[in-house]
Parts: structure tokens; C-alpha cells; sequence
């Protein structure tokens, strides 16, 4: 805008500040609109017409590719971090009783009584196994690998993990007597499997190991959106739309002729 007017300033054109910071022929340009141009430009305007004209149709892919996009996926919500947020989006989470019984003795978390439903050991890890999105679920970190490699084999991931925790365990140990001797070579073990990637190896290995023994399934149940064509009735509404603003238009112009000719009348 700033080169545009120093350019019609430097050709005896008339300057004006609002044209300076505002131009609508910019604002046209950037739109993809038509704009009124010289007819026999400077160099270095018919430089700034070719960048508004490459700019403008940069803008205007990426807007209907975003809008493209919206149309075709629905907007993500704000994701669950905290209870609140979980009292917000109307959600609960699912909870074995035992566990709950642990919790409220050792109080590792308060205030989650309003977002919790406890539930027996089957039907948690019936609805836990199944995806079942009407609840969220506890589940081990270790457990959560399981799942998020088999949500890869979904058209759609349903489950997330959070950072809402309980209790923080050790990953892994091995449990010894009081001041064992054997501690210090075990924990160099466990630290060379650590380095050398063989406990994130058998991690792996855990989602097929649980696919053989059918303990998992490879089935999607996620949501499959469908796209249907659009008919020629999905336009009725706005072709009833368009008939309407003609009928209007046309009653606005027959008032016009009718107003023109009384004036006639009223000037003899």
C-alpha cells in the first residue's frame, strides 16, 4: 500500500494518507477481485499488480482449502487436560471400585468425586477393551502402548492419553530383600536394557503377543463418515431463496416505475 502511494504521489496523482495505510484496490487484489489499474503503468507498479495478482491467488487457494477442510472434518474441541475440563465437557471417567477404595485411603488425587463412575473389574475392562467413548478410563502407561498401536490400525484414533495421573510407579523392577547384594548388578542390567532399546523392544513385541492370543482385535470401530453427493433437492432451499430476492427485485421495480410516473403527474 505504502509503494502504491508513493508511486501515484511521484506521478503528479492526487495523495491522500487513508489511500496510503487503507487501498481498496489492494484490499481487491488480495480478494481475487477485480481492480481498476493504469493504463500505462510505471515499471515497478506493473511489478506491484503482478505481486497483488500472485498474492491474491495464494490467499484465495489456501481459504477455500481451509474452508474445504472444515467442511469436510468437523473442528476439534479443546482437549481434556485437567478435572475441570472433564466437568466442562460433561465427562466421566471410569474407575475399578477397588481402585477407588486405594485412592480414597492414600488420597492421591481430590476433588474427582463429581467426574468418577465406579464400576466392577469386567465391565471396566469390557468398555476399556471395546473403546467405549461414553467414559474415559485409567490405564498403565505400559498399557496405553498396547492400545495406541493398535488405534494405528484405526480410520480414526478414539483414545488419548492425558496427563491426569494417580500414582507414579516404577516402570520396571524386581523385588529383593532388604540391603540385597545382587541389587547393584541388577540395576546396571536393567540400566544396559534401558540404553540398549530391548525393554521398548518387548513393549513392542506386547500388541502382537495380545493379537495371537486374541486378547485384541485388529477391527476398526471407529466413526466412518460418508460422504453423499449433492442433488438437485439439497438446492431447493436456496433456489427458493434466489425466487424470492427476484420477486422482490421485481416489486421494487415496478414501485420505481410506478414513483417515476406520479412524479410526472404531480409536475403537469
Amino acid at each position: 500500500m505504502i509503494l502504491l502511494g508513493i508511486t501515484s504521489s511521484s506521478r503528479g496523482m492526487e495523495f491522500s494518507i487513508s489511500n496510503l495505510f487503507v487501498n481498496i484496490n489492494v484490499f481487491n487484489g488480495l480478494l481475487g477481485q477485480s481492480f481498476k489499474m493504469e493504463p500505462t503503468p510505471t515499471t515497478i507498479r506493473m511489478f506491484l499488480y503482478l505481486l497483488l495478482f500472485i498474492q491474491g491467488t495464494i490467499f484465495n487457494t489456501a481459504f477455500v482449502t481451509y474452508l474445504q477442510t472444515l467442511k469436510a472434518t468437523p473442528t476439534l474441541k479443546n482437549p481434556i487436560l485437567t478435572l475441570d475440563d472433564m466437568r466442562e465437557a460433561n465427562l466421566k471417567f471410569a474407575l475399578i471400585k477397588e481402585e477407588e477404595d486405594l485412592i480414597k485411603t492414600q488420597y492421591l488425587l481430590s476433588g474427582y468425586e463429581t467426574v468418577c463412575q465406579s464400576m466392577e473389574a469386567d465391565e471396566f475392562y469390557h468398555r476399556r477393551n471395546g473403546f467405549d467413548t461414553q467414559y474415559a478410563y485409567t490405564v498403565p502407561s505400559d498399557r496405553w502402548n498396547v492400545y495406541k498401536e493398535q488405534q494405528r490400525y484405526f480410520l480414526k484414533p478414539k483414545f488419548r492419553m492425558t496427563g491426569i495421573c494417580f500414582a507414579k510407579m516404577v516402570g520396571v523392577t524386581i523385588p529383593l530383600q532388604l540391603n540385597s547384594p545382587y541389587k547393584n548388578a541388577i540395576d546396571a542390567m536393567i540400566g544396559r536394557l534401558n540404553e540398549g532399546g530391548i525393554i521398548e523392544y518387548w513393549k513392542s513385541l506386547a500388541f502382537w503377543e495380545a493379537v495371537k492370543k486374541k486378547e485384541m482385535s485388529l477391527i476398526d470401530t471407529s466413526q466412518r463418515f460418508t460422504f453423499v453427493p449433492m442433488k438437485l433437492e439439497d438446492m431447493r432451499l436456496l433456489w427458493l431463496l434466489f425466487g424470492y430476492m427476484l420477486s422482490l427485485m421485481g416489486l421494487c421495480f415496478v414501485f420505481e416505475i410506478f414513483w417515476y410516473y406520479k412524479g410526472l403527474r404531480l409536475c403537469w
